[in-house]
């Protein structure tokens, strides 16, 4: 990432800071999501990270996320709210680190399963999907998306219950 100077913001009276336009989108930081601070009281410096729990979780996830390998005859990805960070039963190659679509989050929080959703910023890659939200508290912190025709309601609600034991080891 190259090094963005120049930007003076002024701190109003509820201590808000805008973030320039430039720095959200090299960042991919949109609204709703959430940033870690870190001060350095020493350099006189802030930092700001976009703050990623799945991330946070890593290993847990993945352990979770695991519990799905037995279905076979369906791809699963574990994603943050900007890009798949796993698979399960798929080619890491092809799918880890893409970047989701934008829109994806906007819909998971109006429902609980979004069907045939676009995933990916490749606007030609159609494939059909369910998508189940790592909600805690009424946010949307990532998601599994299962790749698949027919997905059955029983594979659905084992995906769903991987995102519960997701979302109750984050709220700790």
């Amino acid at each position: 990432m190259e090094q963005y100077k120049g930007q003076v913001r002024r701190v109003d009276e509820l201590g808000r800071v805008v973030i320039p336009k430039e720095i959200r989108f090299t960042l991919k930081i949109n609204a709703g999501n959430m940033l870690e601070f870190f001060c350095d009281s020493n350099a006189k410096t802030l930092t700001l990270c976009k703050y990623e729990p799945i991330k946070a979780i890593k290993d847990f996830a993945h352990s979770c996320f695991a519990a799905l390998q037995e279905y076979k005859e369906y791809g699963f990805l574990l994603c943050d709210s900007t890009q798949v960070l796993f698979t399960q039963n798929l080619s890491p190659k092809e799918y880890v680190h893409s970047t989701m679509h934008y829109a994806l989050f906007e819909k998971l929080r109006d429902n609980r399963v979004v069907q045939n959703a676009t995933l990916f910023n490749k606007g030609d890659m159609q494939l059909k999907n369910v998508v189940l939200p790592i909600n805690v508290d009424g946010d949307i912190w990532g998601c599994i998306v299962i790749l698949g025709d027919n997905v059955p309601a029983y594979v659905i609600s084992a995906t769903r219950m991987i995102c519960t034991i997701i979302s109750n080891y984050i709220k700790q």
